[in-house]
């Protein structure tokens, strides 16, 4: 009798079947990697974003700060000053607050400045908490609040407080920062 061949050569449907399903596998977690990995990457960039921002605000108070001549309004959230021959700066920080009362397209979470009679221009936006507490020539805290004049002539140092703002409250907490800054040109 001949012998009989077998035609095998290709196949077979549940091969091609589990062939998919593992190759669909692979396909599914490397994309959902590669998503996790782009998330991480855009908030990352936008944290760095804030951090730079909050640097580059605490450069200008801590200038405009030390050069001031007359302070002209203090409170935690806001600060008017005024150097000689020059126009009055005033920075305000818009907080939580501003979620439903800002004015002006103002956003909240944000410091503006202002000098001259121009408008208030943003410095930084997403910071989380701004504080700005007064101390006199002994190093007694100023009242918080809005100060009078009176106690506005008193401060010799301001110490600045401030937090980027982050969908983690956790890593803001960690890049926080303190600075304490002294007035040159008063007293």
């Amino acid at each position: 009798m001949p012998k009989v061949q077998s035609c095998s050569k290709g196949f077979s449907i549940i091969e091609i079947l589990f062939s998919i399903s593992i190759t669909l596998i692979i396909f599914v977690s490397f994309y959902g990697l590669t998503a996790f990995l782009h998330r991480d990457y855009v908030r990352q960039g936008a944290f760095a974003e804030s951090l730079q921002e909050s640097r580059v605000a605490t450069y200008l108070l801590n200038q405009d700060i030390q050069n001031a001549n007359t302070i002209l309004e203090a409170s935690e959230t806001t600060f008017a000053l005024a150097v000689t021959g020059q126009n009055d700066t005033h920075y305000k920080w818009l907080g939580e607050s501003c979620n439903s009362g800002c004015v002006n397209n103002e956003i909240p979470y944000t410091l503006y400045r202002k000098i001259g009679k121009g408008g208030f221009q943003e410095v930084a936006l997403g910071i989380q908490s701004f504080r700005l507490l007064y101390f006199d020539e002994n190093g007694v805290p100023l009242p918080s609040g809005l100060l009078t004049q009176p106690e506005c002539n008193k401060i010799r140092k301001v110490v600045l407080t401030l937090q980027p703002l982050t969908k983690e409250n956790k890593e803001a907490k960690k890049h926080g920062w303190r600075t304490e800054i002294y007035l040159k040109n008063i007293g």
